[in-house]
């Protein structure tokens, strides 16, 4: 039977030719001509030429756990076939488009990852959290501002100020469309006999914020904008 040896072995077979004939190679020998005579215990070997090995302590594994020290560069995949996945089946990650990560589970891509922000592949049909799986606590940019009246504010969140008597006021915000929800709270009492009712109406990039009646002393008023477009 015919024995192919790799390249990085020839060296040390053609100078252990006596041991080769034995049927063995000795240790001492075979050890220097590879270049395994220098290698370290724990680390992955490689070809450093056409005849040696080499290793990195960036690329280890201790019978269980594989490190890499540097980056891991690995091809885009696909969703069907992701290219960092959990064993056989076709879930983990993978690159949708450029400067794009995408998770696909079981196949199907169901959210990604850009530079604006973090995405469900498809319009409406996931959910963040469920029924005995929900989160706890919800955090939003923003900005409560001492200023009455007329205000610009672009975050999500905030605090305005209505004078005295007012019954509008214009919040101007970059993160309002015309589709925006934008739900109120009076942070004060607002000192009329009656009660007092606050609403918004959103157009692009402001919100008038009224109320009705007239507000009889200054009152401040949470927002939070919840963008449907």
């Amino acid at each position: 039977m015919a024995i192919t040896f790799p390249s990085v072995f020839q060296s040390a077979i053609a100078d252990n030719a006596a041991d080769l004939a034995a049927g063995f190679l000795t240790p001492s020998r075979y050890n220097t001509g590879c270049g395994i005579a220098g290698l370290t215990t724990g680390r992955i070997p490689y070809p450093s030429s056409a005849t040696a090995l080499t290793d990195s302590a960036n690329l280890t594994f201790d019978g269980n756990n594989l490190s890499v020290g540097t980056a891991v560069k690995v091809g885009d995949g696909t969703n069907a076939a992701p290219t960092l996945r959990f064993s056989s089946e076709a879930t983990g990650f993978y690159l949708v488009a450029a400067s794009t990560p995408g998770i696909s589970i079981a196949g199907t891509n169901y959210f990604y990852w850009t530079t604006t922000g973090f995405k469900a592949a498809a319009n409406g049909a996931y959910d963040i959290g469920g029924a005995a799986a929900a989160f706890r606590r919800l955090y939003l940019d923003y900005t409560n501002t001492a200023t009455v009246g007329d205000v610009t504010i672009n975050k999500a969140s905030g605090r305005v100020n209505l004078g005295a008597g007012g019954t509008t006021l214009i919040l101007t915000n970059s993160l309002i469309t015309a589709a925006s929800h934008i739900f109120l709270n009076s942070d004060g009492a607002p000192g009329n006999v009656v009660a007092v009712q606050f609403y918004a109406v959103a157009a692009g990039g402001s919100c008038t914020i009224n109320a009705v009646p007239a507000v009889t002393n200054q009152t401040a008023i949470d927002f939070v904008v919840v963008n449907a477009d």
